[in-house]
Protein backbone atom coordinates (compact mmCIF):
# COMPACT_ATOMS: atom_id res chain seq x y z
CA UNK A 1 0.00 0.00 0.00
CA UNK A 2 1.35 3.46 -0.90
CA UNK A 3 0.08 6.68 0.64
CA UNK A 4 1.41 10.06 1.81
CA UNK A 5 2.88 8.48 4.95
CA UNK A 6 4.92 5.91 3.00
CA UNK A 7 4.62 2.40 1.66
CA UNK A 8 3.64 -0.65 3.66
CA UNK A 9 4.00 -4.35 3.06
CA UNK A 10 2.77 -6.80 5.67
CA UNK A 11 2.77 -10.55 5.90
CA UNK A 12 4.34 -13.61 7.45
CA UNK A 13 7.51 -15.14 6.08
CA UNK A 14 8.03 -18.89 6.08
CA UNK A 15 11.77 -19.49 6.41
CA UNK A 16 11.94 -23.08 5.15
CA UNK A 17 13.61 -23.21 1.74
CA UNK A 18 15.32 -19.83 2.04
CA UNK A 19 12.46 -17.52 2.86
CA UNK A 20 11.80 -14.76 0.38
CA UNK A 21 9.22 -12.03 0.14
CA UNK A 22 9.07 -9.09 -2.17
CA UNK A 23 7.00 -6.06 -2.94
CA UNK A 24 7.07 -3.91 -6.04
CA UNK A 25 5.23 -0.66 -6.30
CA UNK A 26 3.60 0.38 -9.52
CA UNK A 27 5.92 2.73 -11.40
CA UNK A 28 5.12 6.22 -10.24
CA UNK A 29 4.19 9.01 -12.67
CA UNK A 30 6.85 11.11 -10.92
CA UNK A 31 9.84 9.53 -9.14
CA UNK A 32 10.02 10.05 -5.39
CA UNK A 33 12.45 12.84 -4.50
CA UNK A 34 14.39 11.48 -1.53
CA UNK A 35 17.31 13.91 -1.90
CA UNK A 36 16.50 15.62 1.41
CA UNK A 37 16.50 12.31 3.32
CA UNK A 38 19.38 10.18 4.60
CA UNK A 39 17.81 6.73 4.54
CA UNK A 40 14.85 4.46 5.16
CA UNK A 41 13.19 3.26 8.32
CA UNK A 42 11.91 -0.30 8.33
CA UNK A 43 9.43 -1.46 10.96
CA UNK A 44 10.07 -5.20 11.30
CA UNK A 45 9.61 -8.09 13.69
CA UNK A 46 12.34 -10.71 13.97
CA UNK A 47 10.60 -12.89 16.55
CA UNK A 48 10.83 -16.54 15.62
CA UNK A 49 13.70 -15.83 13.23
CA UNK A 50 17.15 -17.34 13.61
CA UNK A 51 18.80 -13.91 13.50
CA UNK A 52 22.26 -15.40 14.12
CA UNK A 53 22.27 -17.17 10.75
CA UNK A 54 19.59 -15.32 8.74
CA UNK A 55 20.25 -12.06 6.97
CA UNK A 56 17.47 -9.78 5.81
CA UNK A 57 18.06 -7.55 2.79
CA UNK A 58 16.36 -4.49 1.34
CA UNK A 59 16.90 -3.73 -2.35
CA UNK A 60 16.10 -0.44 -4.07
CA UNK A 61 16.25 0.91 -7.58
CA UNK A 62 17.10 4.49 -8.44
CA UNK A 63 15.49 4.53 -11.87
CA UNK A 64 11.93 4.09 -13.07
CA UNK A 65 12.64 0.80 -14.84
CA UNK A 66 13.03 -2.86 -14.03
CA UNK A 67 16.73 -2.92 -14.94
CA UNK A 68 19.27 -5.13 -13.23
CA UNK A 69 21.01 -2.39 -11.24
CA UNK A 70 19.83 -2.35 -7.65
CA UNK A 71 21.21 -1.05 -4.38
CA UNK A 72 21.05 -3.42 -1.44
CA UNK A 73 21.46 -3.21 2.33
CA UNK A 74 21.71 -6.29 4.54
CA UNK A 75 20.75 -6.26 8.22
CA UNK A 76 19.79 -8.55 11.09
CA UNK A 77 16.63 -7.73 13.01
CA UNK A 78 16.34 -8.30 16.73
CA UNK A 79 14.99 -11.70 17.73
CA UNK A 80 13.44 -9.98 20.76
CA UNK A 81 10.53 -8.53 18.83
CA UNK A 82 9.31 -5.62 16.80
CA UNK A 83 11.72 -2.75 16.11
CA UNK A 84 12.34 0.11 13.73
CA UNK A 85 15.59 -0.37 11.84
CA UNK A 86 17.34 2.62 10.24
CA UNK A 87 18.91 1.90 6.85
CA UNK A 88 21.15 4.84 5.79
CA UNK A 89 21.41 5.33 2.02
CA UNK A 90 25.22 5.54 2.23
CA UNK A 91 25.30 1.93 3.51
CA UNK A 92 23.46 0.51 0.48
CA UNK A 93 25.80 -1.23 -1.98
CA UNK A 94 25.44 -1.58 -5.74
CA UNK A 95 24.58 -5.13 -6.80
CA UNK A 96 23.21 -6.69 -9.96
CA UNK A 97 19.62 -7.85 -9.84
Amino acid sequence: MLDDAGASFEGRLREEGGGFCGQRLKLLAEPLDLSSTTGLFLDCDGRGTDTASRVWKVAMRTKQDRGEVVFQKAFRPSAAGREVVRLPFDEFRLVRG
